[in-house]
């Protein structure tokens, strides 16, 4: 559940955040799928951009109806929205068709052989 603070004081959670900071360090690519960057995640926010490579490239993968009706204009109250601010000027490439069809779209994309029907 997304909240204000992350209790990091338990080894185990400081050190998955440890992990996930060189994650992303080292990521040129970061793709969300599904996370809608809720309101009071704020330090996850501050972890991300404190850690995200300025020339990563960043791909938002949300469902259908997280589609704005507006794209210059989405509510303020949206998923996109939120990530829009979040990221300012960096250019992000947003995806309305869901899990099962980005992850089909990607493996025929790199040429990776489905293993499972995502259908």
């Amino acid at each position: 559940m997304p909240s204000f603070t992350k209790e990091l004081k338990h080894k185990a959670m400081k050190s998955i955040w440890e992990a996930a900071s060189k994650t992303i360090k080292d990521s040129d690519e970061l793709v969300f799928i599904g996370y809608t960057l809720p309101l009071a995640d704020h330090q996850f926010r501050g972890h991300l951009m404190n850690n995200m490579r300025e020339d990563a490239v960043i791909k938002i993968v949300l469902a259908g109806v997280d589609k704005p009706i507006d794209f210059s204009n989405p509510d303020k109250s949206s998923a996109i929205y939120r990530y829009r601010n979040l990221f300012g000027n960096r250019d992000i490439t947003e995806y309305y068709c869901g899990f099962s069809s980005f992850i089909t779209s990607f493996l025929h994309e790199r040429q990776i052989p489905a293993r499972n029907s995502f259908a």
